[in-house]
């Protein structure tokens, strides 16, 4: 795949022109991984951290409990999660707090709400102004957080969650501090701002939780696949409560950006069904809402239709929550990505064929359920946190 860059993006020239810069002579807009990149940043333009971040929380630094301290003191190997606490990572540090190794969480920045963080720095050059830097920096020097963070054997990168410019100080660690390290990509900290092709980093053992991300390996094996861990003991509970519509299905799309998931084009189709009168169904949009709510609704519904964008070929979260609590997933798909997954059961979608292919599966409950007990099978088999935590745990002794 031939990218439209030969370097990471710079982020001040995207915002300077609000599109892919004229740096780059990417004039004719043609190239798939150009538009990705283009709308990517266009849907995420909207976010301004400066003026949101205060909006969401308030920003505090915060330390290692006394406890946690003294862990840093024994003989078990040490783990730093770096990046959003969001649930991979929270399940990994629990995971491996089990299994005797000390395992924390450290945040640098959050631009949204996150929990069970153990270390949160506050400093950003992005997201905060110098007065906050400064008076942040200043508490992590007395709390011992500038310290601390040093004293772990291994550091595992999520999201392309760095502090200095360039990320400077993932090369500190591995070769000024002998550190191990492990990037983890996520989305976007590669398909839209090229992380992965900055000089210093492709030296660095480097992991993705989607396969989609792999095609952005700039030489055979620099991006491994280690699938994307979620924790089926609390949705197979929840499955034992799920009751079946045959006759009138829910069908739930959730969303939180819309030109990336497709949003308009299924819903179209949507009203397009609608307007025939002849399908029994309900339809759900998922758009935005709180965690624990889109849980409780994918748990009541019966069809998902997720990320309808060729661009991207892939599905995550969304898609794996929803077959582990037995429902069908629609998305759309890449037959080479598929090819490492034989038994996924997720219908391919296109904009010209999810009418049709929702017509089927809402005229055919039978379908719908074998449909469903595959896609449990299927998460079970690949998508549980245990084996994502033992696969990175092996990284982890090769590094």
């Amino acid at each position: 795949m031939i990218r439209c860059t030969l370097y990471k993006i710079k982020k001040k020239e995207w915002e300077k022109y609000g599109r892919c810069p004229h740096i780059y002579h990417c004039t004719s807009y043609g190239n798939e991984t150009c538009i990705r990149t283009h709308d990517l940043y266009i849907t995420n333009k909207a976010f301004n951290p400066k003026k949101d971040v205060g909006r969401f929380f308030k920003e505090e630094v915060k330390s290692l409990a006394k406890e946690q301290k003294a862990e840093l003191k024994s003989d078990k190997m040490k783990v730093l999660h770096i990046g959003a606490a969001g649930m991979e990572p929270t399940l990994l540090t629990e995971y491996y707090r089990k299994k005797g190794i000390v395992s924390h969480m450290l945040l640098h920045s959050m631009t949204n709400v996150r929990v069970n963080y153990d270390i949160n720095l506050s400093v950003s050059p992005y997201l905060f102004s110098v007065a906050h830097n400064i008076r942040s920096m200043i508490k992590n020097l007395f709390n011992g957080n500038l310290r601390d963070i040093f004293k772990y054997d291994v550091y595992h990168i999520h999201w392309g969650a760095f502090l200095l410019p360039n990320q400077i100080d993932l090369w500190f660690l591995k070769n000024k501090l002998g550190k191990k390290v492990l990037l983890d990509w996520k989305g976007q900290d590669v398909r839209m701002w090229d992380f992965n092709r900055i000089p210093w980093l492709t030296k660095i053992r480097q992991t993705a939780t989607t396969p989609d991300l792999v095609d952005y390996s700039l030489f055979p094996g620099q991006i491994e696949w280690v699938p994307f861990g979620i924790d089926l003991g609390k949705l197979d509970s929840m499955r034992e409560k799920k009751k079946f519509s045959e006759d009138n299905p829910l069908i739930i799309h959730p969303t939180n950006n819309w030109p990336v998931k497709g949003t308009e084009s299924i819903l179209r189709v949507i009203k397009e069904l609608k307007k025939e009168k002849r399908y029994k169904f309900r339809f759900l949009l998922n758009n935005n809402l709180p965690y624990d709510q889109t849980l409780r609704n994918y748990l009541r519904s019966d069809i998902c239709v997720d990320w309808m964008n060729h661009l991207y070929g892939t599905f995550c979260a969304v898609s794996i929550e929803n077959m582990a609590l037995g429902n069908v997933v629609c998305a759309s798909t890449n037959n080479q990505h598929m090819e490492l997954m034989p038994d996924c059961p997720v219908v391919d979608v296109q904009p010209h064929s999810l009418k049709e292919k929702l017509i089927y599966l809402i005229e055919n409950p039978s379908v719908r359920k074998d449909l469903g007990r595959k896609g449990v099978k299927h998460t079970h088999k690949v998508y549980d946190i245990k084996n994502s935590a033992k696969r990175y745990l092996e990284i982890y002794n090769e590094l």
